[in-house]
Parts: C-alpha cells; structure tokens; sequence
C-alpha cells in the first residue's frame, strides 16, 4: 500500500507552510522514471462527462490506457486488465473506485487533485500487483480556507479545505446522486422501472505534531444502490455495493533519512437479489484488508542512496456464493470467511554510475500463506536511468507478483466481481516485465515526444469459466469455477505534446496484443480486454482569462469476443456452436467529445469563483457497439445478429460550479 504519495507530503518532505494557489489548464505530464501524472486542472478544457470531474476517466486520456467499453470499470494499461491494477487514495486502496457501469469513479477531485499513475515500472515499495498503480493524493502541507460546491447533470457535491490553527489541516467532502427523483420519469416505462442512486464521502486530516513529525489520515467511503423492475418476466433486480476505506501515516523526518509507519483498512461488500416471483436468487460477497507497513528512505551508504521497508496484510474474503429459494432448492453453500497473510521486505540502491546515467536495483522478499497454500518469492527489479541532451530514458527488467486475484462473470469489471486469494488450484499470480521509455524535448520544450516499449510474460493469472446458470445450483462452490492461465501482452505507444501557450494538446497512438493460454490447453487465445490500436487527440484553447475550450477525439479496435459459428435446435431447445475464444472483435470504437467553460469572480464581502462548464460527448451521435448477441427467427428459421449500441450519443453536460476561497 504504502503511503509516502499521500497528497499531504510531497516527494521530499517539507514541514514548512506551503501555500497552494490554482493554476489553468495543465496537460499530462511525465516523470523520468517512466510514471505518468495529470492534474484535476485540465477539467477546465477537456470535457466532463455529465458535469463531473473524475480522475480516472482522465487517465484514459493518455496513452498505453484504454477502456474496453463505455460502461468498462477501469481499463487496460499495457495489456493489463482491471483485474491486476491498484487504486488507492493518498496510499489507501479503494477496493471498487467505481460507481454503477464505470460511468464515472467514486474518488472526489476536489481533495484528491493529483493522480501519477506507475504502468509497467513499478517503485520498490508499490503494491504487489501485475498491472497498473493508480495514486490520488491531496494537495500539499498548508492551504488557504476554501469551500467549492458543484452541481452536476446526476449529482452534486461541497468541500472543504481549511487550516485548523496551525497545526491541523482538514478537507472534506461529499457527494450524493439525485438519479432516480430527476430522471425517474426516463428510466421509467410501461411494464419496466430502473433507479440508482449513490453517494459518497471523503476526508483527510494532516497534523504537524513537530517540526520532524507529521500525520496524516484518510477516510472514503461510499455507497451504491440499483433496482430495476421487469414485470413482463415478474423480474425484480436489486444490486447494492459500498466501499470503505482508512488509513493514518506517520511521517518521521531524520537527519539523514525519512521514516514512514503506514497502517489502515480497506474493505468492499456486494449485495445482488434476483426476485423471481416464485423463487429468488441472493448473490453476495465481500473483502477486507488490514495491513501496517513501516518504510525508510533518503538513507546514503557511501555512494549509493538506499530504501528499505517491510510490510504485513491481511485478508478476508467471502467469495461469492449463491442462496436459492425456488427452482425446488432451498438455501445454499455459504462459503467460510477465508483468511490469508502476505507479508514482504523491500530494499532498493540507487548509485550514479556517470554524470547522466544512474543504476537503480531492488528486490522484494515476500510471503504468503492463504490455509495450506504457502508460497515464498523473490522479486528482483534493475532499472537504468540516464538523460542525453534533451532526451531522458529509463531501461526496466523486474519481476512482479499478485497474491489476491480479482474474477467474476463480468469481462468489463463491474462491481459483481470479487477477490480470491490464492490456493493451490489459482496460484499466486507472477510475471516478468521489460519496459523501456523515453522523453524528448523538443524546439526548447515547445514540443515533447514520448515513447514506451513493455514486453510481459505472466504465469497463474486468474480467470472466470463459471456462468450464471452455477448460481441456481444450491450447491455452487465458486473454486470449481476459477483457474490458471499463462500469458504474454506486448505493445508501444507514442505521443506527442504541445504543452505551452493559449493552445495546448496532445497526439497519441498505442497498439497493444495480449494472449492467454489455460493450463492443460495447447489454444492461444486474445485476453478479455485486449484493445489492439488506439488514436487519441486533445486540443484546448485558453482564449482568455475567462472562456476555455477543448475537444477530444478516441479512436480504437472493437474489444474481443466469442463469435457463434452456428445456431440449431433441439426439439425446443435452442443450441449455439461457439467460435475460438476471443476470435473476434467489435466494430470499431470512435467518439469525438467537445467542451467550454466559462470562469468569473463576483466581489463582495464574500468574493466568489464561478465556473459554468458544458460539454458534448459522441458529438456525431455515433453508434458504439456495447453488446452483441446472436437471435432466431421463428419465422423465417433463420439467426440474425443483435448490437446494442452506447447511450452515450450526442450527450450533452452542464454543471456549474462556485468557490469560495480567503
């Protein structure tokens, strides 16, 4: 978990005040060690997806990251899934940082403004995951009292920033959906009815105990709540789902060194009802974390500057089960909570081998133990880093491991999907990663291209084979429905930015290929998410101090997906001869998103900001292919092909927001 990126401390610690002013519009920017970063700021021209910022929808923006799907929750990060990514919070996972069809993240930008995301080149001391490490964090040590409200197309929200003497710093804030009453009327038919609501509530709290000793807390929480009514099939769905997360940092600065103890929890429960009338389906499960970790760094043995940490975690899980009351079965198979423990040391050297070339090798020694499964690692990383002229890079070999799968019948992560830790039959979850990247600035900074190469080779990641039909069997047991694959995902992306001036933007381009192969099977198939080529443009124009504008354009292939090769029938039984997994992919995605805001001050005895932005997303109205599916035709005896497209076309945004700030 870590929490040394948590917002409330910089990179090197700082213990004096720091005064935080907003800034314009500000394009992805990144780090020498090949990690990406974006600013909540550049919502002032990119366009909001109805009236709301949100940090992770902006990450897709960049490139190597993809979404599958309009309604995807999370994305593929250089052939990674969402099942191998991390998310957390001024070091603090959040287990499902997503509200119902990934339409937006449960994280709040107005605390959290800050995002770095780690792609294929992970720190030493970053959670133990095979994919990507999203990090959020607050602003820095001191702030200027402030309270900011939005009001948004589905939902609004307040925070609050403010010192509290001069110790204590405290922001907050909440949101809450008003979906169901506003929109009730649309979501309504004549035999159907759909509601959704959510809310959620964020806060951190830094206090500056000495000059040397500083700590920090995090606490999110958040809830979903869905119910859709079908009385043609006397069908009534119901789906809640919450998050919960804290942590506390204690920051300790030496002479020579910083020492980190970060400790805290993290926990995620859902909670699916199927009503059938006669009969009923209950489908929950849950998973919580504990961990304490202890980290120090900025230490110097002769020449070389070293890190070292260790790290405990706990987990319990109830996987998922069903109970069935109908169909002639009673009850089900409650599974047992299961335990397990992870626990790793980490130590890293940094040394200058030349003036413009530095070494910087570590290893991870790990542990984990879930009942009779034991599994002991040694993760050794080595990257190189040097610069030359204007052109900076980083050459990456490591290895990595992830303890806690993440499965479920949705390819697209939804929140019915759950951890599992490891067993015998779903091992702990290793690969190799190869990655190269690289930084040119060019024509004195006007310009700047980046680059990246990733090779991976991955053993033992975890997949979903079950259907849905296992869940009506009162015997269901969830491990007969998860097993192993071995993997390979390759790919490059290229971007180039203009970061300076009234006109900024950026151009991108990433192709990616992503195979798996199930233990015991000779077939190679294309992973669930795999998206193979992807274009991105962004282009923003400050036009003066109050009026902005921006535009995005994404183009990518169509996500893979299990073809039908033949349709029959039995007696009355409808048949389908299914295709190579994977063998075929959708149409191809494209949308071109547009947005404006509009900035002013009104004085007065309470001086405010105001900000109205509006925005078009899929401004040509084009259709999208979200699901396909295969009928037949009574009539004519024949199988037609069935697409359902995005709702997202021509779908216009408006929100309004006002600041108010000493």
């Amino acid at each position: 978990m870590h929490g040394e990126e948590s917002g409330v401390v910089p990179d090197t610690i700082s213990l004096g005040d720091v005064v935080v002013k907003a800034s314009g519009p500000t394009a992805p920017g990144r780090k020498k060690d090949g990690s990406m970063r974006i600013d909540a700021s550049m919502y002032r021209s990119v366009p909001r997806m109805f009236g709301e910022k949100d940090m992770l929808r902006l990450l897709t923006t960049l490139p190597g990251i993809n979404a599958s799907s309009d309604y995807s929750s999370g994305a593929n990060v250089d052939g990674s899934d969402y099942s191998q990514h991390m998310y957390r919070i001024n070091g603090v996972p959040v287990l499902f940082p997503y509200h119902f069809g990934g339409i937006f993240s449960t994280l709040n930008s107005y605390i959290y403004p800050h995002a770095s995301l780690q792609k294929s080149i992970h720190a030493i001391d970053a959670p133990s995951v095979g994919g990507a490490v999203v990090d959020l964090r607050s602003d820095t040590v001191r702030i200027r009292p402030q309270v900011e409200a939005n009001v948004g197309m589905l939902a609004s929200s307040v925070g609050i920033k403010t010192p509290l003497g001069n110790k204590v710093t405290l922001m907050a804030g909440g949101r809450i959906s008003y979906i169901s009453s506003a929109y009730g009327w649309l979501l309504r038919g004549d035999d159907t009815e759909l509601k959704h609501d959510f809310g959620d509530l964020d806060m951190t709290v830094g206090w500056r105990i000495s000059p040397v000793d500083r700590v920090d807390v995090t606490v999110h929480y958040n809830k979903d709540f869905l119910k859709y009514d079908d009385s043609n099939y006397d069908m009534v769905t119901r789906f809640d789902w919450h998050n919960v997360s804290a942590g506390i940092n204690w920051h300790r600065k030496f002479k020579h060194s910083i020492m980190n103890v970060f400790g805290g929890y993290a926990g995620t429960g859902t909670d699916l009802q199927l009503d059938l009338g006669e009969a009923g389906v209950v489908v929950p499960t849950s998973s919580k974390i504990v961990w304490l970790e202890n980290d120090f760094h900025g230490l110097r043995v002769k020449n070389v500057d070293m890190r070292a940490g260790c790290g405990v975690y706990g987990y319990f899980e109830r996987p998922q089960w069903a109970s069935v009351d109908g169909f002639g079965q009673t009850g089900g198979l409650r599974p047992s909570m299961r335990k397990s423990v992870d626990s790793k040391i980490w130590v890293e050297g940094n040394v200058e081998l030349a003036r413009n070339l530095k070494m910087r090798v570590g290893v991870d020694a790990s542990w984990f133990a879930s009942g009779r499964y034991n599994h002991a690692d040694m993760s050794p990383r080595m990257s190189l880093l040097g610069n030359i002229g204007n052109v900076d890079w980083v050459l990456h070999a490591g290895r990595y491991r992830q303890s806690v799968h993440y499965v479920g019948l949705s390819e697209i992560g939804l929140a019915s999907n759950f951890r599992y830790s490891a067993t015998e039959k779903a091992p702990v979850q290793q690969g190799w990663h190869f990655a190269a990247s690289g930084g040119w600035r060019i024509a004195g900074g006007m310009l700047e291209l980046w680059g990246d190469l990733y090779y991976k080779l991955i053993s033992h990641q975890a997949e979903y084979v079950g259907s849905v039909l296992d869940l009506m069997d009162s015997g269901f047991d969830v491990s007969s429905c998860v097993t192993s694959a071995r993997g390979r995902s390759y790919g490059a992306s290229v971007m180039l930015r203009y970061p300076q001036g009234p006109v900024s933007g950026w151009v991108s381009y990433g192709y990616g290929n992503a195979r798996r192969q199930f233990y015991g099977s000779r077939e190679w198939f294309t992973a669930s998410g795999s998206v193979a080529h992807t274009l991105k443009a962004n282009c923003a124009w400050q036009i003066n101090d109050k009026f902005s504008v921006g535009g995005m354009f994404t183009l990518s292939s169509g996500r893979p997906y299990t073809p039908v090769k033949a349709i029959y029938i039995i007696g009355e039984r409808l048949m389908m001869e299914y295709g190579k997994r994977n063998s075929a992919r959708m149409p191809l995605y494209h949308r071109l998103d547009i947005g404006g805001s509009f900035m002013f001050e009104t004085k007065g005895r309470y001086p405010l900001e105001h900000l109205i932005s509006v925005s078009v997303l899929n401004v040509y109205g084009h259709k999208n292919v979200e699901i396909q599916s295969w009928g037949f035709s009574l009539a004519s005896r024949e199988y037609y092909l069935r697409r359902v497209g995005s709702l997202y076309r021509f779908l216009p945004s408006l929100s309004y927001t006002v600041k108010f700030a000493q």
